[in-house]
């Protein structure tokens, strides 16, 4: 089978430790072109992992017939307009998270897949992370007992004073650019989603969220995104009724499991292979769907619009 064949937008860090993932863990995807409003970071990706061709403008990579994926990675503001282009332009569609910053704008997305029959995914990383498949696996088979809580504490590393997150018209504002993960996962774990958001705090301290689920289940995220690098902490922990599962790390690298008195636990050090390696099981789950729309995938539509709806809800809630 021939590899497909992706085209790139933006050149920034993070695409640039994107490639490097796909180049060690993909031999099935191409990178064929790349873009970048900043041409000479372009180029200099291109030299680092043989891109062939260098476009001077999106509708150029757009207009490349020979592409057949699309990844976005550029700054959130312009997710929802840059994947509808591709979409257009009957492009299947990698776009970082949030795929948009309104509810409906994700819902036109996911429907313009729908019509297009591309294939639409976003980088909703913590759905990937083996330790969250094992607890969400946990969950589904019942061998802990019910799933009764989950309760979250994320002390998260500030970013520069004037670096783009801190603007609300860029990045989405925290709720949308970083609680989703949170969010995201809670849904991931106990499978649904929530029946109801809750939301208290100040921008200057700890936020909290609560999502309460059908069933009576909830998750509470308690989170201060102002601390230090060094100081930088997150720990979340799962209330079974047979045992308590406890993880460490935004991306977690220990996670440990008290049942019956014994204490169970793993490890992971290589926090950024573990990294590339996530982001490149995304890109391999969108080319299973490319090569055969009926895979179930752990990245649903559902996921895509919920990770755009409870955030901007959640956040709603909070100003109001």
């Amino acid at each position: 089978m021939s590899p497909h064949k992706l085209g790139v937008i933006g050149a920034g860090a993070f695409t640039d430790f994107a490639l490097q993932g796909y180049k060690e863990h993909l031999d099935t995807l191409e990178l064929t072109a790349i873009t970048d409003p900043k041409l000479e970071l372009a180029k200099s990706l291109a030299a680092k992992y043989g891109i062939k061709k260098v476009y001077a403008s999106n509708e150029e990579l757009f207009q490349d017939e020979s592409i057949s994926i699309v990844l976005i990675l550029t700054p959130p503001n312009t997710h929802f307009v840059l994947a509808k282009q591709a979409l257009e332009h009957d492009k299947h569609v990698l776009v970082e998270k949030p795929i948009a910053f309104k509810e409906d704008d994700a819902l036109e997305l996911i429907n313009l897949a729908d019509a297009k029959s591309r294939q639409l995914s976003a980088n909703l990383v913590l759905r990937h992370h083996p330790f969250h498949r094992k607890i969400a696996d946990y969950v589904q088979n019942g061998s802990l007992g019910k799933l009764e809580r989950i309760e979250s504490v994320a002390k998260l590393a500030a970013y520069p004073v004037g670096h783009w997150y801190w603007d609300a018209k860029i990045s989405g504002g925290f709720f949308l650019n970083t609680f989703c993960h949170f969010l995201d996962l809670y849904d991931f774990i106990f499978g649904l989603s929530p029946g109801s958001l809750e939301s208290s705090g100040s921008t200057d301290k700890v936020v909290t969220i609560k999502s309460t689920y059908p069933d009576g289940q909830s998750a509470t995220l308690q989170a201060d995104i102002h601390v230090k690098n060094e100081d930088e902490f997150v720990e979340t922990v799962y209330f079974f009724e047979k045992a308590v599962i406890k993880t460490r790390g935004w991306l977690p690298e220990e996670m440990a499991i008290e049942q019956d008195g014994a204490l169970k636990t793993w490890r992971n050090d290589e926090k950024l292979p573990l990294y590339r390696q996530l982001l490149a099981e995304i890109m391999e789950e969108l080319l299973r769907r490319v090569d055969n729309p009926a895979v179930k995938t752990l990245i649903t539509h559902q996921a895509l619009l919920q990770a755009v709806k409870s955030p901007t809800r959640a956040e709603h809630n909070w100003l109001s």
